[in-house]
């Protein structure tokens, strides 16, 4: 192999192959990896902006992580903490037994509601201030104009203008039912009237599942080479992945098609290679989180469907789920529709079939609601057409994927060519959505992506990018000296990149020719629009919030830049991710593997917030998956070229 090779390889194989996991959980001769676990006191059990607290109401501040150590909060930086949060330094109790009836304190809010009321939200943080001063009619105003409402899964929400927002969004399900609850024992103080009905959605697979088909997740580790056996099949995890890259391409090029390679196919070839790799190990990776729930370390509970009498059983389940939830014209729909779907054994075929099951439940109204989990179950069904055993997690925040999919082939043993042939199949986890889905994290898909050329250097830019920390500071701190260095670090990283991200954009270097300019053009948290003569310009409106008086427009605009200066260059140079999706509409599903087909990121401006005033900033930096037809479309964020 020549010398080319070697650097493509040493360049790929630094710091990817595992996605942040050097080596798989349970060997026991790793070292352990530092993060905030390693390092932080025992009292440091709960995080906010960066800063670690000992309760969970965020009052006794202890300290934070600073470039890998912690620094102790001091005496006077506690103190600003409590200040800050209208904490007295002593609590006097007072004697409620002789105080006048005219002067007693309103009921104290419960802990329980105050930690799971603040997130951040400035209409959150308007909700837990009147509820600490106490006055009835207040809550009640207060609640009217922010609309607050329980979803019918009993999360707590705003309800304005009929549009639904979730402050909570898709991450925190547990926290925002928990507040629903907790608020509703705290108006009864008041005996101001607050029902949480909550209605399952009956369409979650977990509800279509019963109860004797849950089983612990059973598998067996060979401590030895790391593998995982799972219903008599060894799933491998590659340890030395450079010698295994190396093998495999030696072996390729004694075949013809090897022997007769050119430089740039030689390339692909090897990028494809790492790719198959690393699609290998994160297989491995997932099946060891099945088999340890954070926490406990048990098992996590899971449905398997691995026999066609199982598969069978889902369909019957489904079926009779969706006729107890349905109208009676829809429940002759599915009678006639679901046969087919039972006897058809070709994948196309099936596909075209659960469309249909899709499209009839868009039309009726009793199914309509709960579309987002019809959709996981027709996920769960096309796996298992395809022949592979399907398991779906019964923990609803399991964070791997919402169904599990796995081949029932080991394509360690196959030749270079089968396995690049194979990539598709290698996939484990799948990411289920319904439309547009939701956006998630940057900083995340960061991690769990593959960069071609410039790996390591890409990964770190996307980091600076992507966080909303770094080691030097937060845009939004409110130590001048840090917030400065932090907008100086982006921008420098704008400035390093900026002949690439005009690149993507269809921007002209020479007139975005500093990374001022180029955050004039970026800063308007939406995509930019075809303006007259082709010529791509910024949105013509500013996305919120940098319409409220009460925010800092300019760290928001740089904010917002650094999130399409990050979709810019991710989209550029990535060349596999280890997450799948299935993206269902009624006319289509849009399938992406993460290997041989990569998901378009498109930003976010904000997905919820956090903060007050001038420090109100992003809760978390987020980007929707788009799925595309090609790679050529990936690399494209030109609006006049779309």
């Amino acid at each position: 192999m020549g010398n080319a090779m070697s650097d493509i390889l040493n360049e790929l194989l630094t710091d990817i192959i595992s996605l942040g996991e050097a080596t798989p959980p349970n060997k026991k001769t790793s070292a352990p990896k530092t993060n905030a676990a390693d390092i932080k006191p025992r009292n440091a059990k709960f995080t906010s902006g960066g800063r670690w607290y000992s309760d969970a109401n965020f009052t006794n501040y202890v300290g934070r992580i600073e470039k890998g150590k912690w620094v102790a909060a001091t005496r006077q930086e506690k103190q600003a903490e409590r200040e800050k949060r209208k904490i007295p330094t002593k609590q006097i109790p007072v004697k409620t037994s002789i105080k006048p009836a005219s002067q007693t304190k309103s009921p104290e809010v419960s802990t329980s509601l105050l930690s799971a009321l603040d997130i951040g939200n400035p209409d959150l943080n308007k909700l837990i201030k009147v509820l600490k001063a106490g006055n009835p009619e207040t809550i009640q105003s207060t609640m009217s104009d922010l609309g607050v409402s329980v979803s019918n899964t009993g999360k707590l929400i705003f309800v304005k203008d009929k549009k639904r927002i979730d402050p909570y969004g898709k991450s925190r399900k547990q926290k925002a039912r928990l507040a629903a609850t907790e608020l509703e024992k705290e108006l009864q103080k008041y005996k101001i009237p607050f029902s949480v009905q909550v209605k399952t959605n009956p369409l979650l697979p977990t509800n279509v599942i019963p109860k004797t088909n849950i089983v612990p997740f059973q598998a067996t580790i060979d401590e030895q080479d790391r593998s995982v056996t799972f219903n008599g099949v060894k799933y491998q995890y590659i340890d030395d992945t450079k010698t295994f890259v190396e093998n495999q391409i030696n072996v390729w090029k004694n075949t013809p098609d090897g022997k007769n390679a050119s430089r740039e196919e030689e390339n692909e070839f090897t990028i494809k290679m790492v790719t198959v790799a690393n699609a290998i190990n994160q297989r491995n990776i997932l099946l060891r989180k099945l088999l340890s729930t954070p926490k406990t370390n048990l098992p996590e509970n899971v449905a398997v469907f691995d026999t066609p009498e199982k598969q069978t059983e889902y369909y019957d389940l489904l079926e009779t789920t969706l006729n107890k939830n349905s109208s009676t014209s829809t429940k002759k729909k599915l009678t006639a529709i679901f046969p087919k779907l039972k006897q058809e054994t070709d994948v196309n075929k099936s596909e075209q079939i659960l469309l249909e099951i899709l499209q009839a439940a868009q039309e009726d109204d009793k199914l309509s609601k709960f579309l987002p989990a019809l959709v996981e179950n027709l996920t769960a069904v096309l796996e298992m057409k395809r022949g592979r055993t399907v398991i779906i997690p019964m923990r609803d925040n399991f964070e791997a994927s919402d169904v599990i999919s796995l081949s029932q082939d080991v394509p360690t043993t196959a030749t270079p060519s089968e396995l690049i042939k194979q990539i598709s199949s290698i996939y484990t986890g799948v990411s289920v959505k319904l439309g547009k889905g939701g956006a998630s994290s940057m900083m995340e898909k960061t991690k769990q992506s593959i960069f071609y050329p410039n790996h390591k250097d890409t990964v770190e830019t996307l980091l600076l990018l992507s966080s909303q920390v770094s080691p030097t500071g937060s845009i939004f701190d409110k130590d001048k000296n840090k917030r400065d260095a932090r907008i100086k670090e982006i921008i420098g990283v704008l400035e390093k990149n900026r002949k690439e991200i005009c690149k993507y954009y269809g921007l002209d270097p020479k007139k975005i020719s500093s990374a001022n300019e180029l955050i004039s053009v970026l800063g308007y948290g939406s995509a930019l629009n075809c303006g007259p003569g082709g010529i791509p310009q910024r949105a013509k409106k500013p996305a919120a919030p940098l319409d409220r008086p009460e925010v800092d427009s300019k760290l928001w605009k740089i904010t917002f830049a650094a999130q399409y200066a990050w979709a810019a260059i991710y989209n550029t140079r990535v060349a596999s991710q280890a997450f799948a999706s299935h993206t269902w509409t009624t006319k289509k599903l849009i399938q992406v593997d993460g290997l041989d087909k990569q998901a378009k990121q498109i930003p976010q401006g904000y997905k919820q917030l956090r903060g007050e005033g001038k420090f109100t900033q992003p809760d978390a930096l987020v980007s929707f998956n788009k799925p595309v037809a090609s790679r050529a479309d990936i690399r494209n964020g030109n609006p006049c070229t779309q």
